[in-house]
């Protein structure tokens, strides 16, 4: 049986710790705090953008963290409502 198990971690084993995204500022306002990260663009957005959903980059096109996305959870009616009278716009110009 392996002994490395019954080893403790010291402070020279520790695994490093994963590093932590930049919200260092909004992408649209740089001067204010973001509160939350795109994980496909990695822009960073304040609670102005959210709560105006603005802040989804890429609403029509796939996204594979869309289902964990809180940009999207936020504002998912507000986009489709967009989208919904996009479409009744470009067939009442036709």
């Amino acid at each position: 049986m392996s002994g490395t198990l019954d080893k403790p971690m010291t402070e020279g084993t520790a695994r490093p710790k994963p590093e932590q995204p930049d919200f260092t500022g909004c992408r649209f306002h740089p001067d204010r705090p973001a509160l939350v990260r795109c994980n496909k663009y990695e822009y960073s957005y304040c609670e102005e953008c959210v709560e105006s959903c603005n802040a989804c980059t890429d609403p029509e096109l796939y996204c594979q963290h869309r289902t964990q996305c809180f940009i999207w959870e936020m504002c998912r009616s507000e986009i489709k409502r967009r989208r919904k009278e996009g479409a009744c716009s470009k067939a009442a110009a036709q």
